[in-house]
C-alpha cells in the first residue's frame, strides 16, 4: 500500500496549466516519495509498512534470524512475517517460552504441526516413557520435563525452524523433532 495524494487527485482545475502541474507533482511524488511517506506513517505499526520496514523492525526487536528464510518455501511469506512480528512483540515481554514457539510453528506449518511439552512418569527412569498430555491426560503420577516435542507433517525448511527454535526458547529446553 502506498500513500496517495487523494485531495490533489480529486481537485478540479480552472486552467489547463494548473492541471498539468498537478499531474507532474503527483507523478514525481508517486515515483520518489510515496513509499517513504508510507513507511513514516507506519513507524508505530511496522507490520502495516513495507517489507524493508518490517525486516528492520524485526531486527531492532531482536528477531534477526528471519533474514535466512527461503521465501520460496512459504506461499504466504509476507503475511506470515507480519503475523510473526505481531506475535513477537506481544509475547516477547513475557519472557521466552513455549507460547511464541507454538504460534511460530503453527504459522510456518499450518497443517499437521504441534508443540507439546513432555511428561516423565515417576515410576520410570528419566528419559524413558516420556509422553505428551495428548497421549495420556492422567498426569497425577508424572512430572513435567524441560523436553519439548515438535511434530511436523513435513521436513521442508527444518533447518530454518531449528535456528528459530534455538533463538526463541530458553536453553534449558531440549527439543525433539517428530516428522509424521
Amino acid at each position: 500500500m502506498t500513500y496517495q495524494l487523494i485531495p490533489l487527485v480529486k481537485t478540479v482545475f480552472q486552467r489547463k496549466v494548473d492541471e498539468q502541474l498537478n499531474k507532474i507533482f503527483i507523478q514525481v511524488f508517486n515515483e520518489h516519495l510515496a513509499s517513504d511517506i508510507q513507511d513514516i506513517l507506519s513507524l508505530a505499526t511496522p507490520e502495516k509498512g513495507s517489507m524493508a520496514l518490517l525486516r528492520k523492525s524485526l531486527n531492532n526487536n531482536g528477531f534477526a534470524i528471519l533474514e535466512n528464510v527461503n521465501t520460496d518455501a512459504y506461499p504466504n511469506y509476507e503475511s506470515n512475517l507480519r503475523l510473526v512480528f505481531k506475535m513477537w512483540l506481544g509475547l516477547n515481554y513475557n519472557g521466552r517460552g513455549l507460547a511464541f514457539l507454538e504460534a511460530l510453528v503453527s504459522t510456518m506449518y499450518p497443517t499437521g504441526s504441534s508443540v507439546r511439552q513432555l511428561w516423565q512418569p515417576k515410576s520410570e527412569a528419566y528419559g524413558t516413557g516420556l509422553f505428551t498430555i495428548d497421549e495420556n491426560p492422567d498426569i497425577s503420577d508424572a512430572w513435567l520435563t524441560s523436553r519439548v516435542r515438535i511434530t511436523l507433517s513435513t521436513s521442508e525448511s527444518l533447518a530454518t525452524l531449528q535456528g528459530m527454535v534455538a533463538y526463541t526458547i530458553p536453553a534449558r529446553f531440549v527439543v525433539e523433532y517428530n516428522i509424521v
